[in-house]
Parts: structure tokens; C-alpha cells; sequence
């Protein structure tokens, strides 16, 4: 592949991740809701333009406002012969070479946030809410879905089929407005969408990245702006743990692209300010009687990330969160697991392997490499490099995350991840 082409495709890729909701948010607005099947078609060729244009003509000036004239100049060509576009607003248009104006910054804004508060209003499950939100308003692809939802990518694809189906059905939301208080009621299920958009970046699907900043930045953006307009303390212990996460992101990846574990990452590189942020809104996050899931997330990622050094970080605080969490959530095999993983490292006991090998039965069949990969560390903490070995083969073995795969790979090679 020529070394130009390559260059073009991961800016467009980057630029995908960065554009394509305020694009169709934009256009969902101006069209109407019931053409979302047709916005989605028409954003989808604008990229695929932009990769064979950009490729001779190089990357213009403003390429959101590109993609978006593009776009909708087809979706003008498709309602030719129509009386008129009732829903389309004339009052803002972008130039296919121009800037990006306040107002018209305020206008992609209030798009986004209608276009949100569309998807989490439809009347479906709450998690064909999130799956239809990430996919309209975040880009996911059906494979990032299946991933970021841990279900079959068939049962996604069925799944995008018949909300967008729904969502092009009901004419009314073809004049959806959005209030303030419409915002605090679909809060929770802001806060997941937003959380699964942090986490596929954070551990992204795609071969080629083990990490999608993109995605992380503008999961933080869109809540920052949600924040704007309707907050709790589950929006600050949200927003801090995506602080939190992001201050480690310099030293999250060797020279090859391969995940470093927290115990092996140069502290010195992590982002400062990022972490003083994550402070201030832990803070704001405190709830006033109840705890919430959120709140003790951020602790967790605060206690790893004002650590000294992965030998003083607090592990008998950490396992005690964790285990608090699992009791508010005590269908998730996996805060169990974190919860032993944190008791190896501070009272690291041969008993344990029981109770650890036990979660099989309790997470779901492609997460249990984890469970070998924490049976490896504990018996390197045992002092049992065998059966340290062996258990790390057995996680590669049933590992179908290839960053991860690759992580264990460098375990096995003796090379400190």
C-alpha cells in the first residue's frame, strides 16, 4: 500500500471517530429523524469519497465541513422531485471551505444533544437505547458493538436493524424538541453510552490500535457538554474516572504498540493536570448518602493513580471497594475477579485458586483467559514459575483480543508488560 494512502486512511479513520456523530447529528436535524437510514448512507459514502479526493487533493482546510456538504448535497439529490424538504434548516449552512463559527458550534451542540436524548427516549430496552446511540451518534461499527455490549455480532446487527426501523417509523420524533429536565431523566443511560464510548477507546477492537484516543476525548467532551445542561454526583464519578484513565495514557504503550501494565508504566510520563482534574470532580462526585458505582470506580482509579509505585498502591483498600461494588452489582462475575486480583498482590494465598478458577462459571466464556492470566499471577506471587507459565499459555490460548494476545506473549517471553 503506498505510504500517501496509508497516511490518508488513518486520518480519515481519526477524523470518522471525531466527525461522524456531529455530522449526522447535524443532518438528523435539518432532514428529519426519518431519514436517519438515508443519513447514515450518505455520511458512510461522504468518507468513502473523502479517502479517494483527499488522496490526490490532500485534506482541506475545515474536513468536518466537507463531509458535511458533501453529505447532505446527496441527500438534497435524493428528495429531487419532492415538493419541498419541510424539516431542512436553511439558517445554517457551512461552506465547504469555510470555518466553523460560535454559532454554528452551539448549533452542532444542541444537534448532538437532541439527537441523544432522541435515542435514549425510544421505546426500547435500555440496551438497544445504548446500541442504537453508539452506532447513530458514536460511530461503532456492529463489530465494536458486539464487543462494547459483550453479545454476538449477529444479535447486533438484528438489533441495529430493527431500532433504526423504529426510529425511521415514528413520525413524531420528527419534531422532537429537547428541555433541560429531559436531560437529569436519561442520565443513567447517558452515563453508559458514554462509559462504553470511553471503554472501546480505552481498549479499542480495532487490530491495527490498542487504543482509540478519539473515542476516550470524545466521550469526555460529549459528557462535559451533557454536564453543561443536567449533572449528579454519578456525572463527576464519570468524568473523573475518565480523567483519571486518560493522565496514564502516555505510558499506557511500548514503541510497538503494546499494552504496559500499570506495574511496568513510567509514572513520571502521566499527565499531571489530567490527574488534578480527576481530583477535583472525585470530589464534586462524593454522594451524599447512598453509594453509587460511579463514585467507586473513580476511587479505585484514584488509588492506582496517586500510588507512588505499584508496590505501595493501597491493594487491601482496592479488593475492599471492589467488593462493595460487588455488592451493589452482584450479577458481574468480573468485580469479583478485580477483587481477587487486588487480594493477590496483598495476601497472596494458594486457597485463592479455587475461588478464582470457581468464576468461570460466573463471567462469560470469552472473558475467561482473564481468569487464567490472574491464576499466572498468582502463582508468580507464590513463587511457582511453572505453573505461572502454564497458566499464561492457557490465557493466551483462549485469548481472541489480539492486543491482549499479544500482552501475554510478552509475559511468556520473560519481557516486563
Amino acid at each position: 500500500m503506498p505510504e500517501g494512502l496509508s497516511s490518508i486512511e488513518q486520518q480519515t479513520d481519526h477524523l470518522f471517530r471525531q466527525a461522524s456523530g456531529r455530522v449526522v447529528a447535524v443532518l438528523t436535524r435539518q432532514f428529519g429523524v426519518d431519514k436517519i437510514e438515508d443519513i447514515l448512507d450518505a455520511v458512510q459514502d461522504a468518507f468513502e469519497a473523502a479517502l479517494i479526493r483527499w488522496r490526490f487533493s490532500g485534506v482541506p482546510n475545515v474536513p468536518e465541513a466537507w463531509l458535511l456538504t458533501v453529505a447532505r448535497r446527496k441527500l438534497i439529490n435524493q428528495q429531487r422531485g419532492m415538493k419541498r424538504i419541510t424539516s431542512l434548516d436553511g439558517g445554517v449552512m457551512l461552506k465547504e471551505e469555510g470555518g466553523l463559527p460560535k454559532e454554528t458550534e452551539v448549533y452542532i451542540r444542541d444537534s448532538q444533544l437532541a439527537l441523544l436524548l432522541l435515542c435514549v427516549n425510544l421505546p426500547l430496552s435500555t440496551r438497544d437505547r445504548i446500541i442504537t446511540t453508539l452506532h447513530v451518534l458514536c460511530g461503532f461499527s456492529p463489530f465494536e458493538l458486539a464487543k462494547a455490549m459483550d453479545v454476538h455480532y449477529e444479535a447486533v446487527r438484528k438489533s441495529l436493524y430493527r431500532n433504526k426501523q423504529k426510529l425511521a417509523a415514528e413520525k413524531s420524533w420528527q419534531n422532537f424538541k429537547w428541555e433541560h429536565n429531559q436531560m437529569a431523566n436519561h442520565l443513567p443511560t447517558i452515563h453508559e453510552i458514554l462509559y462504553a464510548l470511553f471503554n472501546e477507546g480505552y481498549k479499542s477492537a480495532k487490530p491495527e490500535n490498542g487504543i482509540d484516543m478519539t473515542m476516550c476525548y470524545e466521550a469526555v467532551r460529549l459528557l462535559s457538554t451533557v454536564m453543561e445542561i443536567s449533572s449528579s454526583s454519578e456525572s463527576h464519578g464519570l468524568l473523573s474516572l475518565f480523567y483519571f484513565h486518560l493522565s496514564r495514557f502516555p505510558a499506557r504503550l511500548d514503541a510497538e504498540g503494546i499494552r504496559i501494565s500499570i506495574e511496568h508504566q513510567d509514572r513520571s510520563l502521566w499527565d499531571k493536570a489530567l490527574i488534578k482534574a480527576g481530583c477535583y470532580h472525585l470530589e464534586l462526585a462524593k454522594p451524599e448518602d447512598v453509594l453509587n458505582t460511579r463514585y467507586l470506580e473513580a476511587i479505585i482509579a484514584s488509588l492506582h493513580t496517586m500510588a507512588p509505585s505499584f508496590d505501595k498502591t493501597p491493594w487491601h483498600q482496592i479488593e475492599d471497594l471492589y467488593t462493595k461494588w460487588h455488592a451493589l452489582d452482584n450479577k458481574n462475575g468480573m468485580l469479583k475477579l478485580q477483587a481477587l486480583t487486588a487480594a493477590l498482590y496483598h495476601r497472596p494465598d494458594l486457597a485463592m485458586v479455587a475461588e478464582i478458577e470457581n468464576l468461570k462459571t460466573e463471567i462469560s466464556a470469552a472473558h475467561h483467559y482473564l481468569v487464567d492470566a490472574t491464576l499466572a499471577e498468582l502463582y508468580s506471587r507464590l513463587g511457582d514459575t511453572k505453573s505461572s507459565h502454564l497458566f499464561l499459555l492457557r490465557a493466551m490460548e483462549g485469548c481472541e483480543d489480539v492486543h491482549d494476545k499479544k500482552f501475554l506473549q510478552n509475559k511468556i517471553m520473560g519481557k516486563k508488560k
